[in-house]
C-alpha cells in the first residue's frame, strides 16, 4: 500500500466518526477530550520518557489535568472549573518548589514546558468546545473540519504535482508556495460548496461573502498551525508526534491546522454570531 493510500484509508476510519460526533455536544465532548488526552501524551513524548514510575504517574497526572476542562464540559459543567483545577495544581506546585528552597529561575525551568502545553493543546482543543457550545456551532464545526481538510487535500496533491518555490522551508521542507497557493483554492472551493449544499438543506450558514472569507482565513491560519507543529517537532528533533494514524501521524500532526484555526473561528461564531 502507497503513502497516499494509507492516508485515504485512514481519514475514511477517522473523519466521518468525528463527522458524526458533531450532531451531540456530549459527545463531540467526549471525543475532544480524547484527542487532547492524546495530544499531552504526544507532546510530554517530545520531552522525554518517564525514566521512573514516579515520572510516569507524573505524567498521567499532567495528561489528566490538561484534558480535565473537557471532560468537566463532557458531563454537563462549566470547563472554567476544569481551568481553575489547573491553576490550583500550578499554584501548588510552586508552593512545594519554595519549601524545597528552589529559586525563581528552577521553578520557572519547571513550569515553561506545562504552561505552554496548556496554551498550545488545553486552550486550543477547548476553542473547538467553545465553538460547538454555542448556536450554529454544529455547522462551524463541520465548517471547519470541511474547510482544513480541502485545504491540506489539495495543497497536497498541488505541492507534488507543480510544487517547485520552497514555502518556510527551514520549518518544513516539503512545503511549497504552489502547495499553499492549492490549499487556499480548497478553502474556498469548500467554503463555496459548503454555503450551497448545506444552505439547500437548510442549516445554518453565513453569506455567500463570508463564507468564502471565513474559508480563507481558517486556511491561512491552518497553514500556520502545520508549520507551528513543525517548528515544535524541529525544536525536539522528531518526525511525526506519533503514529497512532499510521501515515498521518499523530493526533498532534492530524489535528495541528485544526486548533489553530479554531482560535479565529470561535471569536467569529461569538462576536459576529456566525452560523446562527
Amino acid at each position: 500500500m502507497t503513502n497516499l493510500q494509507a492516508r485515504i484509508l485512514i481519514a475514511l476510519l477517522y473523519f466521518p466518526a468525528l463527522l458524526l460526533s458533531v450532531f451531540d455536544e456530549t459527545a463531540f465532548a467526549l471525543v475532544v477530550s480524547l484527542l487532547l488526552a492524546t495530544s499531552w501524551y504526544e507532546y510530554l513524548q517530545f520531552h522525554k520518557d518517564p525514566n521512573s514510575p514516579r515520572d510516569a504517574l507524573s505524567e498521567w497526572l499532567i495528561i489528566f489535568l490538561g484534558t480535565l476542562p473537557a471532560l468537566v464540559q463532557a458531563v454537563g459543567r462549566s470547563p472554567t472549573l476544569g481551568f481553575a483545577a489547573i491553576l490550583l495544581a500550578l499554584q501548588i506546585h510552586i508552593i512545594r518548589g519554595m519549601f524545597r528552597r528552589k529559586t525563581f529561575e528552577d521553578i520557572l525551568t519547571e513550569l515553561k514546558p506545562l504552561a505552554f502545553g496548556f496554551v498550545y493543546l488545553t486552550v486550543l482543543f477547548c476553542c473547538l468546545l467553545g465553538v460547538r457550545t454555542h448556536p450554529g456551532g454544529r455547522e462551524a464545526i463541520w465548517f471547519l473540519l470541511f474547510v482544513i481538510g480541502a485545504s491540506d487535500s489539495l495543497a497536497y496533491f498541488f505541492g507534488r504535482a507543480w510544487g517547485r518555490k520552497p514555502f518556510f522551508q527551514h520549518l518544513s521542507p516539503k512545503k511549497t508556495v504552489e502547495g499553499f497557493w492549492g490549499g487556499m483554492l480548497g478553502s474556498m472551493a469548500c467554503g463555496l460548496g459548503f454555503y450551497y449544499l448545506f444552505g439547500w438543506l437548510e442549516y445554518h450558514v453565513p453569506s455567500l461573502v463570508e463564507c468564502l472569507l471565513l474559508s480563507l482565513v481558517i486556511g491561512i491560519s491552518g497553514v500556520f498551525g502545520d508549520l507551528f507543529e513543525s517548528m515544535l517537532k524541529r525544536r525536539f528533533h522528531v518526525k511525526d508526534s506519533g503514529v497512532l494514524l499510521g501515515a498521518h501521524g499523530g493526533i498532534l500532526d492530524r489535528f495541528d491546522a485544526v486548533i489553530f484555526a479554531a482560535v479565529p473561528l470561535y471569536f467569529y461564531v461569538v462576536f459576529r454570531g456566525g452560523f446562527q
